[in-house]
């Protein structure tokens, strides 16, 4: 039994393990009083189904039920031919509705440009009343929205359609949070007259009731209450949910979702994610079944239209963990929910507990290793090295969805200490650019609030009068107003920054010019590489061949290890090229003078001397780097001694590399991504429980305790212990790692 293990058999239990909790996320009582409101859902308007064009001047009217886009998002015109020419004008009209499949996505083109549509497309080269649709002003121009609709068997969790706006940039109008802008300026040569369409995309309105979510079991037991009472909201952002589901054919898609948690100490632990949803097999109150407008029929629902419904719930698996392996873990989250469903004897007790206390790991500073699990081979493989912070980035994922401008703009932005708030509705991606951009900063640390995926709940922190760095679900982005007007906004899914153009240019212009243009130019120069490398794979990944789909994941694998060095590197130099000289106007420290006086600031480092150094036209850049807590931590931390002195000590080796050498490499390479110890889990029948579970196949809300086997393992662990069997480190694929 779990309750039976003492202090010092703990010791034992949690000596180097790879993750720190396995939790179970859900609810087990839908009764009224756990329910929450879902302002959102309830604000959210039916999918757009038809698009149209619009030319009053030749008397066309708006049909019924259609709705007109006649101003920007700014409020000026929305004339598609121009403010200046009233005698013309051109509006874009919409239809929303449920009849038929939605629009899931719309473009210009060109056919002055020879142009081709796909073959699933529509062009809308006629209004509806017959006249030419073409929204070119000019004689020669020849340009026509388009749009792709849904097909019949369309998934229910499919994005569609749900917005559109236009911007007059000539206005300075930017791009709103979470809309896509079709990147073609229509009638540009007009004077004051830059105008785009933007469409936003979304799920379709469900039906569905929103509960707390609550921690239903973990493995090990949490000590604190405090991490069973906000581990929920992190792990489950959206809550648990009753949804009512119509399509019968496919069932709702599974969720990823990744977090960060900062203890007290600044410790930050790793949280992995993995939703899914099952059938709801409970019973709900009357008022329940009438809020969502269905009624018992048989086995399953129906509503007054007697359309048929199910019911299914959801439930999510999560690792906490002190080693941010994300896309390790979710691949381990998979494969325990698969073989959950595959074998009703599956026991995931024993498999947990050999995974955590009876498998060895090497655990370095920054360990390397690939785990067998069934027929797949898991990568425990950072993409940062020995001697930085273990980090969650993923530099070359980061590049590849935001590309080398903002991806600058935005480092820059963390640096000089901005508000930055990242949105989009695929949470893993947040994480993974928050501690990408944060580590680039190196060696500069992120001191503030510091939020990847932040919950509903927790949206206070946009009234903290410090900056933070904060990510949020889309779908929450718009109901976020109590920010500072200077907050950087960037949507992922749609790439999209706040930021103007001339704002964007004043942060590139107030950088050292060499720095800045070789920032630029290095990481433009690598990003088109890894487009073009990507488009000579992208072919491969359609291969039947499972040998191909090896080789390509190893050939990924390797890729991805490569440039995140060269990222990685780039940015070190420019970080070089920033501090150049910073070392040399440090103060001598007079040991007759209390330590008090000593600390202060000014009598430990001479900032002015520093400014003084640097060209006229970056000063205000050093003046407000020089003002941040990441500078000042910096210089404090370099003459107190700290946990951050041995990497400032590293940074300053590389710093003087530098000085020496400019073309020389300052990163080595660490020799793991060559040969990974390759560590086999025992086959699944290993895991087996004795008996056979009847009944349907779900996915156990609590563990059995009985089942890990702890003091067995405790047994063997001391025996081994004891016998000095137990090793830190593998050295070869060969040694066997796992104690029986």
């Amino acid at each position: 039994m779990l309750g039976n293990i003492t202090n010092d058999d703990d010791v034992f239990l949690r000596k180097d393990g790879l993750f720190n909790h396995f939790c179970i996320i859900g609810q087990d009582d839908f009764g009224s009083m756990n329910e929450v409101s879902n302002p959102i859902n309830n604000n959210k308007k039916p999918p757009i189904t038809d698009i149209d064009i619009i030319i009053p001047n030749l008397l066309e009217e708006i049909p019924e039920n259609y709705e007109i886009i006649t101003t920007t998002y700014g409020g000026s015109s929305a004339n598609l031919f121009g403010k200046n020419l009233v005698l013309k004008e051109c509006y874009i009209i919409f239809k929303r509705g449920y009849d038929k499949p939605p629009i899931i996505d719309i473009g210009i083109i060109d056919k002055a440009k020879n142009e081709q549509s796909t073959f699933d497309s529509i062009i809308i080269s006629k209004t509806r009343y017959g006249n030419s649709a073409n929204l070119s002003n000019t004689i020669s121009g020849k340009m026509y929205l388009i749009y792709k609709r849904a097909p019949v068997d369309y998934s229910l969790d499919d994005m569609v359609v749900g917005d559109i706006c236009i911007i007059n940039e000539s206005k300075n109008e930017k791009v709103p949070g979470n809309f896509f802008k079709i990147p073609k300026s229509i009638n540009k040569g007009i004077i004051n007259n830059e105008i785009f369409i933007c469409y936003r995309k979304e799920k379709i309105k469900q039906k569905e009731i929103l509960f707390n979510a609550k921690l239903l079991d973990s493995f090990p037991k949490f000590d604190d209450k405090n991490s069973i009472n906000i581990l929920p909201m992190f792990c489950m952002p959206q809550g648990t949910r009753i949804l009512c589901w119509r399509d019968t054919e496919k069932h709702p898609r599974p969720l990823t979702n990744t977090f960060i948690l900062t203890e007290k100490d600044g410790r930050r632990v790793y949280g992995t994610t993995y939703g899914f949803y099952e059938k709801f097999n409970g019973d709900l109150s009357d008022d329940q079944l009438e809020r969502l407008e269905i009624r018992r029929y048989n086995d399953s629902y129906i509503d007054k239209d007697k359309v048929t419904y199910q019911l299914y719930k959801n439930i999510a698996i999560s690792f906490i963990s002190n080693l941010p392996y994300f896309d390790s873990f979710h691949m381990i989250l998979q494969y325990i929910r698969q073989m959950i469903y595959d074998n009703n004897n599956f026991c995931i007790e024993r498999f947990l507990s050999n995974l955590l206390y009876e498998i060895v790991y090497p655990l370095p500073k920054n360990p390397h290793f690939k785990l067998a699990l069934g027929r797949e081979e898991v990568f425990f493989n950072f993409s940062n090295f020995n001697d930085f912070p273990i980090c969650g980035s993923s530099y070359v994922d980061t590049l590849r969805l935001i590309g080398p401008i903002n991806l600058m703009i935005l480092v820059v932005s963390a640096i000089t200490e901005r508000n930055i708030i990242f949105h989009s509705m695929r949470s893993h991606l947040i994480t993974i650019i928050c501690e990408s951009v944060t580590s680039l900063m190196f060696p500069f640390f992120w001191d503030f609030p510091y939020i990847p995926h932040c919950p509903l709940e927790s949206f206070t922190i946009f009234e903290c009068p410090c900056p933070y760095i904060v990510g949020v679900d889309s779908k929450y982005f718009d109901e976020i107003t109590n920010y500072p007007k200077e907050t950087i906004c960037f949507g992922i899914d749609t790439n999209t920054i706040s930021l103007t153009k001339e704002e964007i240019k004043k942060i590139y212009n107030s950088l050292p010019m060499h720095s800045a243009k070789y920032l630029r130019v290095s990481l433009t120069e690598v990003y088109n590489e890894l487009m073009e490398e990507d488009g000579r794979l992208k072919n491969l990944k359609n291969s039947p061949d499972p040998l191909v789909h090896m080789s390509l994941k190893k050939h990924f694998f390797n890729i991805n290890s490569i440039y995140n060095k060269r990222i990685k590197e780039i940015f070190l130099r420019f970080m070089c090229s920033l501090l150049i000289g910073y070392e040399f106007h440090f103060k001598p420290i007079d040991n007759e003078t209390p330590d008090s006086i000593n600390r202060l600031m000014r009598n430990i480092y001479d900032f002015d001397g520093f400014i003084s150094r640097k060209p006229k036209i970056c000063k205000e850049f050093y003046k407000k780097l020089c003002a941040t807590q990441a500078f000042v931590s910096l210089i404090q931390e370099k003459v107190s001694k700290s946990d951050r002195s041995k990497y400032y000590a590293f940074f300053n080796s590389i710093l003087l590399r530098f000085i020496n050498d400019v073309d020389e490499q300052l990163l080595e390479d660490e020799g793991y991504d060559d040969v990974l110890a390759k560590i086999p889990l025992h086959h699944v029948k290993t895991f087996m429980k004795d008996t056979d579970k009847k009944g349907r196949k779900m996915f156990p809300l609590k563990f059995d305790d009985n089942l890990f086997d702890i003091q067995n393992i405790l047994i063997s662990i001391k025996t081994n212990n004891k016998n000095g069997i137990l090793q830190n480190n593998v050295n070869s694929e060969e040694e066997t790692f796992s104690r029986k």
